[in-house]
């Protein structure tokens, strides 16, 4: 299993997750697909923006995005 957290997804000047696309790339090598848990809503953006541009950014890497809500959790509705 591979874990990445960052505690911010843009720097000043770059793109989402650019500052660390370098990384990602390297962590994710031989992977075709992540999950993904939209928690922050950064901006006040909605999660399904958010999720938007994390698939965005992985669909570079050809990685694609699977996205796992509280509403997955078998009991938890």
């Amino acid at each position: 299993m591979n874990i990445l957290l960052a505690s911010t997804s843009v720097v000043f000047g770059s793109g989402y997750l650019e500052y660390i696309r370098e990384e990602i790339a390297a962590l994710f090598t031989g992977l075709d697909e992540i999950i993904f848990i939209p928690y922050a809503r950064p901006g006040g953006i909605t999660h399904d923006e958010y999720t938007a541009k994390v698939e965005q950014f992985f669909s570079l890497l050809n990685i694609h995005v699977k996205v796992y809500t509280p509403l997955m959790i078998p009991g938890k509705h």
